[in-house]
């Protein structure tokens, strides 16, 4: 069999990358060279009665994958880049063929290290492939108020950010405790206050009840990046007042932390659960404030 090397026409399509080539005798090895063949699925055409072989190889001709056309159509599923391709034929001559790039290979984009949860200060060493990894910070939330004779506000919830950051082998970490600030490199949360939430993306605390009334409700955060944790957190609710056996507002958040719940009258707010959340106010008469959580770093490396 002889063996040809050619140039090719390239194109663009909707669907991806085209090849279109012209195989002048049959029984000789056409070879594309080309260093543009990703994995991912291509699909080769040729006249409906005429076979064609399609073999995809590396530098090394080591072959990777092939498949020959029957009814002028094959499906290659090629595992991974190519830098040329061979064509042949045992019948025809001046038969044209297509090869075209169908959809490509995607592979998992995180480590099997899983997330990576930072409770405590300390130099981050691990490292990655790509060298990066997604980060979310989480500041500690407040505690709840402690007002005496009148009820409290619950607690603010920590601020969160998120984003890709570089893994350098040496990466400060800070991990807040409550109303603290947590940061991971150059990624920074604020801690949340009284009743104010940590920034960014923090949440108030719940108001207070005054004398008499019901203490607010506590609010959830956003849910910053589901890809590293599939939750919130947010800050307590408002305490209760002093008169008409008031109740506290309920803490919010779930998945990160939770806030407390606010105190009814005369009672203590409950303190915060998990990591960025706030206290519940503490009811009037007088109450505690229950206690904030304190931050978290989750890291997710690809």
């Amino acid at each position: 069999m002889a063996i040809s090397v050619f140039p090719v026409a390239t194109s663009a399509s909707a669907s991806g990358l085209s090849k279109a080539v012209n195989l002048t005798s049959s029984n000789t090895l056409y070879t594309l060279v080309d260093a543009t063949l990703t994995a991912g699925n291509y699909t080769v055409t040729s006249p409906s009665t005429i076979e064609v072989e399609a073999t995809f190889y590396n530098s090394s001709y080591t072959s990777l994958a092939s498949g020959t056309t029957a009814s002028g159509t094959a499906s290659i599923n090629l595992p991974s880049d190519a830098s040329r391709v061979t064509f042949a034929t045992t019948t025809g001559s001046n038969v044209a063929v297509t090869l075209q790039l169908t959809g490509l290979i995607l592979t998992p984009n995180f480590t099997s290290a899983g997330v990576e949860t930072l409770t405590s200060t300390q130099t981050y060493t691990q490292t990655s492939t790509s060298g990066y990894a997604y980060v979310l910070v989480v500041g500690g939330g407040s505690s709840g108020q402690s007002r005496g004779y009148y009820p409290g506000g619950g607690g603010g919830s920590g601020g969160l950010d998120t984003t890709i950051l570089p893994l350098t082998g040496s990466v400060a970490t800070i991990v807040g405790g409550s109303g603290g600030t947590t940061s991971f490199g150059t990624l920074t949360a604020t801690g949340g206050g009284q009743p104010g939430g940590g920034s960014p993306n923090g949440t108030g605390g719940g108001g207070s009840g005054y004398f008499g009334g019901q203490g607010g409700a506590g609010s959830a955060t956003a849910n910053v990046n589901k890809y590293i944790v599939n939750g919130t957190t947010g800050s307590g609710g408002g305490g209760g007042g002093k008169f008409h056996a008031a109740d506290g507002g309920a803490g919010a958040g779930s998945g990160i932390g939770t806030g407390g719940n606010g105190g009814s009258h005369n009672a203590s707010g409950n303190s915060g659960t998990g990591y960025g959340a706030g206290g519940g106010g503490g009811g009037g008469g007088p109450g505690a404030g229950g206690a904030g959580t304190q931050g978290v770093v989750y890291v997710r490396r690809f």
